[in-house]
């Protein structure tokens, strides 16, 4: 017959996990050795570490589930803040493009100086997501026709919102910020329609509505001074 004991020692200095196992094995006169080299080598080092690990998460179990919740809550907080200062950025540019067009010291350079604002009335609805699909098909609309008038074309194939911002930027149509401004917006709004990395609360939803609204003024005083001959466009062959 054979009994073992097992005594498990744990000890913490400076946040460091000290581990000892102290063996005891006891033999009676007729029990052969190699059954005690058995228990040494098998079965003591198959329950030191369950039975270890077992004591450390009974011991730790409070720290070990703050510790999980503190980084679920980091988590989050990233994410969210992550909307918050893109919406941020969003207003920022947004306010600089709105003040360029309503004084009259501050204005575009390049051929697509916006010189008058454009007003209209918008009326939102409570679905917030179906709000920004619309507010985003105007603004593509709007960028198509912008296009249109600048390339003197009726494109018949559609252009994805990226190739038209490209395209009104190098026939000068729209500066540098306003460039900026539309590939940013057009990105994060992907990002919200399609919910990716995102959970955006009605707040953050309305915030980023607000700014679609706004951007699709900006085109529409850019389109409204091309088309009553407030802004020359000079046709390149």
């Amino acid at each position: 017959m054979i009994e073992i004991k097992i005594d498990t020692l744990i000890t913490i200095i400076n946040d460091t996990i000290n581990h000892t196992a102290i063996i005891e094995i006891t033999k009676s006169n007729n029990c052969d050795d190699y059954w005690i080299n058995l228990c040494d080598c098998k079965l003591i080092s198959d329950l030191i570490w369950p039975i270890t690990v077992l004591i450390i998460i009974l011991l730790f179990y409070k720290k070990i589930r703050n510790l999980l919740n503190n980084i679920g809550t980091r988590a989050k907080k990233i994410k969210v803040g992550a909307i918050e200062l893109e919406l941020e950025e969003l207003n920022r540019k947004t306010q600089v493009i709105e003040k360029a067009i309503t004084e009259n010291e501050l204005k575009f350079t390049g051929i697509g100086s916006i010189k008058h604002p454009y007003e209209f009335d918008y009326e939102i609805t409570n679905n917030l997501p179906t709000e920004i699909l619309k507010i985003s098909i105007e603004i593509e609309k709007t960028l198509k026709s912008i296009y249109e008038t600048a390339y003197k074309t009726r494109e018949k194939r559609p252009l994805a919102v990226s190739v038209l911002i490209e395209m009104l930027r190098k026939k000068d149509i729209i500066d540098l910020e306003l460039t900026s401004l539309l590939k940013q917006f057009w990105t994060f709004r992907n990002n919200i329609v399609h919910a990716v990395n995102y959970t955006v609360t009605e707040k953050e939803f309305l915030a980023f509505t607000d700014i679609g609204i706004r951007v699709l003024k900006i085109l529409k005083a850019l389109q409204n001074n091309i088309n009553d001959g407030t802004l020359m466009i000079e046709f390149n062959e």
